[in-house]
């Protein structure tokens, strides 16, 4: 079990996150530093001893901020506060409006630490717990209660329990050692309900397996299935929402291409993301209490690693197919697409645009900003995004598809000619020093605008 986490997560490497392990008997979560993998294993045989059965998430989490934003999600504030209000007001611990808001004001700076604002459900929740009447006719049997002592212990205590049961985020993972997939196999006892579509042994679901162009690392028996591993050739570090997202897509677009496979020959499989809980091989998988199975490492080719950005490479069309279908459904342009210019009348009739299109490597960062707010409001803009940035060594797909959908969503105008400074260029033109913008000429009547 240690060897199997320190593949993954080399000791000798400094690591921002921590291991999040989840007890699926008790529903309780700890976080576990990722050096510490002998406290890992310990916990993990501990559980065991009891009966319990406990998965991890292979992804490093942030431990902090996970915790921060669970306490801060608008269903944990309605959790705490339907709690206090259950117990202050449905049970008859009841007391008048004022003097709850008055209680309520007392607590401000337990509300800034976590992140909860009491007052915003109070009116909502105590129209549907009791009335009004009720509370006031219970006031005066309660009157020489402290009722500001109360909720302070309450929200500590609901807001530790609460911590107890803290899932990984997307927006809280750190590193991620590379890919993981779960392949289900029709065994009795192990599945909600028996799909003839899942693999009908272990041995035809890692035939498949091996038969696809990119090799695992590790495929581990889990007990009602496989947990097939594909290793990074080096731990991939996040730092950015943008690239925790990314991973995530990543994570998805892959298992989608491996069911579409699997499809092939009458199988499939579920879709996978960075926050799936593995099972820990040298454990039992007791889904089956009357069958319990060890879970056992099956294959181990520490030599099959992968580069991130062959893998991005290699779901290269997929990737551009979801970065399309994200911008067209987000596209709010200015103009109706009826009424948008056409990139290629521009690209024809603008000496400038033509020059900085067939010229990418000469571009500044500028100049391609200048190309993108142009193409936010052409017909097949998120397109043109691309054509007019491809041919560039520095393109990144991910960043034009970034850049282009916050342009569009901005509703950011075109530019005017006299952004540029290419006299030589612009001679002769028209719009130039004219407060025009190169837009104009994407209509067949090329002053319609």
């Amino acid at each position: 079990m240690y060897d199997f986490l320190d593949c993954l997560y080399p000791s000798d490497i400094k690591y921002k996150g921590s291991f999040l392990l989840f007890n699926i008997d008790t529903k309780m979560s700890t976080f576990i530093d990722v050096h510490d993998k002998e406290s890992i294993v310990d916990y993990i045989q501990a559980e065991a001893a009891k009966g319990y059965t406990v998965q991890i998430n292979l992804a490093l989490q942030l431990e902090k901020e996970a915790k921060l934003k669970k306490v801060g999600e608008e269903n944990t504030k309605h959790e705490i506060v339907t709690a206090l209000y259950k117990k202050y007001i449905h049970q008859g611990y009841s007391y008048q409006a004022a003097q709850a808001e008055r209680a309520l004001r007392s607590i401000e700076q337990k509300e800034r630490e976590l992140g909860i604002n009491l007052n915003k459900k109070k009116a909502e929740l105590q129209k549907g717990l009791v009335s009004y009447d009720t509370m006031r006719q219970k006031l005066n049997a309660y009157s020489n209660h402290d009722f500001h002592g109360y909720f302070k212990a309450d929200i500590e205590v609901l807001t530790q329990n609460i911590l107890k049961r803290v899932k990984g985020t997307v927006e809280t993972v750190s590193e991620v050692f590379g890919l993981w997939l779960d392949i289900d196999v029709n065994i009795e006892g192990y599945h909600n309900e028996q799909h003839h579509q899942y693999f009908d042994s272990f041995q035809q679901a890692t035939n498949f397996m091996m038969s696809l162009p990119l090799k695992p690392t590790i495929i581990v028996n889990s007990g009602g299935g496989l947990h097939v591993y594909y290793k990074f050739n080096e731990v991939l570090r996040l730092e950015t929402i943008e690239e925790r997202k990314e991973i995530n897509l990543i994570y998805r677009l892959f298992s989608e291409y491996v069911n579409q496979e699997a499809n092939k020959i009458g199988k499939k499989i579920d879709k996978s993301n960075v926050l799936k809980m593995m099972r820990v091989p040298f454990t039992y998988n007791l889904k089956n209490k009357d069958k319990p199975k060890l879970v056992t490492i099956e294959y181990f080719k520490d030599a099959n690693q992968l580069k991130y950005e062959d893998v991005k490479g290699f779901l290269k069309e997929a990737i551009e197919m979801e970065q399309r279908k994200i911008a067209h459904g987000k596209q709010q342009s200015r103009y109706p697409s009826d009424k948008k210019a056409d990139g290629n009348l521009i690209y024809e009739r603008c000496n400038w645009v033509r020059h900085k299109v067939d010229n990418q490597h000469e571009c500044s960062y500028e100049e391609w900003n200048l190309l993108l707010m142009l193409c936010a409001n052409i017909k097949d803009g998120f397109d043109k995004a691309h054509e007019w940035s491809r041919d560039d060594a520095r393109y990144n797909s991910l960043e034009v598809t970034r850049k282009y959908q916050t342009l569009v969503e901005q509703k950011m105008k075109p530019f005017l000619c006299n952004k540029v400074n290419s006299s030589s260029l612009c001679k002769g033109c028209d719009l130039f020093n004219q407060g025009k913008s190169p837009i104009r000429l994407g209509y067949d009547d090329k002053y319609k605008r």
